[in-house]
């Protein structure tokens, strides 16, 4: 596991983007992005749809994915496809609709997960019968959770690779990939910031086995790489950090 602190936020999105291009530019002919949402996307989106980055990105061979989706439509402000969209894919005149794989928040979430899974299915190399992503992006709440995997939610254990969540609070349906499916990916990258993720940031990090109800703790990819991209205010807390 590595664990990257930068100084500012601006750093870790920037950094980000240069994983990206680079990324896109390795010899597969295709690579396969899990996004997921929160703010930290939102400011990757936004400088890359507004800055000489665009240019320098294989948008033709990136292949884009959700960790998760709230079972909202499109338009939503609280769809991570949505959000996505807006920032950045309507921006980007070179990248083929049919590279971006949203997660149907519309139709009922149970028929929603079968739809995702066989649409990963077409085009995801599998091994070991679960599919293996180039780069998964994952947040991480105030609570432990990632993705939509929530404490006490969808079995961490499960070998489905899409399952339906409820939120503990708001009890609002979603659809998540499993933490089966995360810990297949061939780069699991924790993109964290602000101040309110301090505490967990060190829990999740610093903590013994007795913390494993937290999701976030069960992030431990087979045979790929883990990172936690921090900027000072969320690592703050990190004794050697």
């Amino acid at each position: 596991m590595d664990i990257v602190k930068f100084d500012y936020s601006r750093d870790l999105v920037e950094r980000v983007i240069e994983d990206l291009i680079t990324l896109s530019h390795s010899k597969k002919e295709a690579v396969h992005i899990v996004l997921s949402g929160g703010s930290t996307p939102k400011q990757i989106f936004e400088l890359l749809a507004n800055s000489h980055y665009a240019t320098k990105v294989n948008w033709k061979k990136c292949h884009f994915w959700w960790g998760d989706e709230r079972c909202v439509p499109a338009d939503d402000p609280e769809s991570n496809y949505g959000e996505a969209k807006k920032l950045l894919f309507d921006v980007l005149p070179n990248l083929s609709r049919e590279n971006i794989h949203p997660i149907d928040g519309v139709i009922n979430p149970d028929q929603s997960t079968i739809f995702y899974t066989s649409e990963i299915r077409r085009h995801v190399e599998v091994a070991n019968h679960l599919p293996i992503f180039d780069w998964i992006w994952l947040g991480m709440g105030d609570d432990g959770h990632t993705a939509s995997l929530f404490v006490d939610g969808v079995p961490l254990d499960d070998d489905c690779w899409t399952a339906v969540a409820q939120h503990p609070v708001s009890r609002q349906k979603r659809v998540t990939i499993t933490m089966s499916v995360i810990n297949a990916a061939k780069r699991v990258t924790f993109l964290v910031t602000g101040k309110s993720k301090a505490e967990m940031v060190a829990t999740i990090l610093e903590s013994g086995s007795h913390y494993l109800t937290y999701p976030a703790k069960h992030v431990a990819p087979t045979d790929g790489v883990l990172e936690w991209y921090l900027d000072q205010s969320s690592g703050r807390l990190l004794r050697d950090q």
